[in-house]
């Protein structure tokens, strides 16, 4: 491999690690991303059909969306497919924060304010998004020159109060509550909450008066806060994601989980099956290491994320591999017991795990070791040169943080592929990832691999 082909999978490597892993808009992510889409604009582009989040999604379509110059037919119709898809995806909030920075940067090509028009009038609910979205949809709006009805420019522009009657039934019941407090319980979560906050109605009796109201979202998205105000509504995460039922389990205590362990049991078996259903790699013999260690609740970003990540992938492995086999680096009796505490030792752990038969290992973990630092990287490295002929251990740190000033996230040692992986959801396009930072795939396979994720999205023909 030759000097530039090496830079090139170094720099398509960072970028990866980096849109699944790092969620804070810090200026060098944001350099990260002009360079990838400067020098590698058909990946850069490609990667937005595949299961990122949201913060690099969007960064993706703002890059793509400033600097359009140059590009051909083909490219120009594949990335305005993909860009559509993504914002047809992603919260319409976070929509709408991209929209609104594109506007305070001064971006106005003619390619943006096509994009923005059709997404803002695609929309059956603009009424609503004016109430809850005022600010930003007045200066979308207002920037492009997007044409909407006279009653929701009226209401951007004057508020509630701007007309002493409105023919839309929202903006109505949003006027009356400025004389009527009850009002209030009438209008969708989303706007009550914020009106309850405004005129100092308690948060206890909001939410007693609102919880036969709400949606199943709702009752999900308001699980924490609601156990807080001891209103609780956990049957509603038998439809959620594994990962938040994962976090949902881990911010009570173990104590109080294991006393319900049969409900706490169907909710996380539910959510990892149906996950499982959509990976498509499969494994043989696996050893599953988990930091349940202090520092994996101590995050910079997410409370328990680290651990939520291990006790995620505890419960969806078993659907997809032989066997799995798990290691702790504070044993506890079952993943259900699972709680932070403790220093973070993870050579011992990773030797149990390495001493085993299985043929790939997976640590999840923070990277940060205070006890034998180095350890876990050492005791690999000897496993691999004690190795007896013909076997092969595959191991691969998944991290859940991302370190701002290094763009990557932290590993482990040089002996070890460290790929950052927040969510389970990604865990597939992560070992595709992997795989590519050992040099098992070439920039061209990963463009293939691009090429046949995007298509499903495109009617667009791969050329040959």
């Amino acid at each position: 491999m030759n000097h530039s082909d090496q830079t090139a999978r170094e720099d398509v490597a960072l970028f990866l690690n980096a849109c699944m892993a790092a969620t804070h808009v810090a200026d060098a992510l944001v350099f990260l991303h002009r360079y990838v889409c400067t020098h590698y604009r058909a990946l850069y582009a490609r990667v937005l059909a595949l299961p990122i989040n949201d913060t690099n999604r969007l960064l993706i379509v703002a890059q793509l969306l400033r600097h359009g110059r140059g590009i051909n037919a083909r490219q120009r119709a594949l990335e305005h497919t993909l860009i559509t898809r993504t914002l047809q995806e992603v919260q319409v909030n976070r929509v709408y924060r991209c929209f609104y920075d594109l506007c305070r940067a001064g971006v106005n090509n003619r390619r943006t304010r096509a994009v923005m028009r059709a997404f803002l009038l695609a929309r059956p609910d603009l009424a609503f998004h004016a109430v809850k979205y005022r600010s930003k949809l007045k200066r979308i709006i207002t920037h492009n020159h997007i044409k909407v009805s006279a009653e929701i420019y009226d209401y951007l522009c004057r508020g509630a109060q701007g007309r002493p009657r409105w023919e839309t039934p929202l903006f109505e019941r949003v006027r009356l509550v400025h004389f009527e407090r009850a009002a209030i319980y009438d209008l969708p979560l989303a706007i009550a909450e914020t009106l309850a906050a405004q005129y100092g109605i308690p948060r206890r009796r909001f939410l007693e008066h609102m919880k036969d109201r709400l949606t199943a979202k709702e009752k999900i998205r308001l699980n924490n806060s609601m156990t807080r105000e001891k209103v609780r509504h956990q049957d509603h995460l038998l439809k959620a994601p594994l990962m938040q039922a994962a976090n949902a389990a881990l911010a009570i205590p173990a104590a109080e989980r294991l006393a319900d362990r049969d409900r706490w049991e169907s909710i996380l078996s539910h959510a990892a099956k149906r996950l499982a259903a959509r990976l498509q790699r499969r494994f043989g013999k696996v050893a599953l290491v988990i930091d349940n260690s202090d520092s994996s609740f101590r995050l910079r970003d997410a409370a328990n994320r680290s651990l939520a990540v291990g006790l995620s992938l505890a419960y969806v492995l078993p659907h997809v591999a032989e066997q799995v086999r798990l290691f702790w680096t504070r044993p506890v009796s079952e993943p259900m017991a699972a709680e932070p505490l403790g220093l973070t030792n993870l050579a011992i752990p990773v030797i149990d795990a390495l001493q085993s038969d299985a043929d790939t290992v997976l640590i999840v973990s923070d990277g940060d070791e205070n006890v034998h630092r180095g350890g876990a990287d050492l005791a690999v490295r000897v496993a691999r040169c004690a190795a007896a002929p013909g076997r092969s251990i595959q191991v691969f740190h998944l991290n859940p943080t991302y370190d701002d000033a290094a763009l990557q996230p932290k590993a482990l040692g040089p002996h070890i592929t460290t790929l950052g992986l927040r969510d389970p959801r990604y865990f597939d396009f992560g070992l595709e990832c992997a795989f590519f930072q050992k040099g098992r795939r070439s920039i061209q396979d990963l463009i293939r691999y691009l090429d046949q994720v995007a298509a499903r999205w495109s009617d667009f023909e791969q050329s040959a």
